[in-house]
């Protein structure tokens, strides 16, 4: 895949649940490698959306659906991202992840 600094890379999606210091900030992430293996940038997509059972612990699946119910209208999904990016312009366009940029590019 080509970053968005122009150079190859790869993305990798990373589960934070169960990690003690990133399971109730990231839960699942993506972040971005050169091919030096480096970690270049990091994204991740707020959303607080309801998953399947069993896919996030109870206690995260709890809150993630806590929240998505409880919170104002005008709320809104948000990004984070640090460093590099994947180039994909469908994303900004949609305001979102595209189906293909999910998915963790093995090249």
């Amino acid at each position: 895949m080509m970053l968005s600094n122009g150079t190859p890379g790869k993305a990798s999606i990373i589960s934070f649940y169960g990690s003690r210091e990133f399971d109730h900030a990231f839960g699942v992430a993506t972040i971005y490698t050169n091919d030096n293996n480096e970690i270049v940038g990091f994204m991740d997509y707020y959303d607080f959306d309801a998953r399947s059972w069993g896919e996030r612990s109870y206690k995260a699946e709890i809150i993630s659906r806590s929240i998505n119910i409880f919170s104002p209208r005008k709320a809104k999904p948000f990004k984070i991202t640090y460093g590099v990016q994947a180039y994909t312009p469908i994303y900004d366009v949609l305001g979102g992840p595209s189906p293909n940029f999910l998915k963790p590019d093995t090249q």
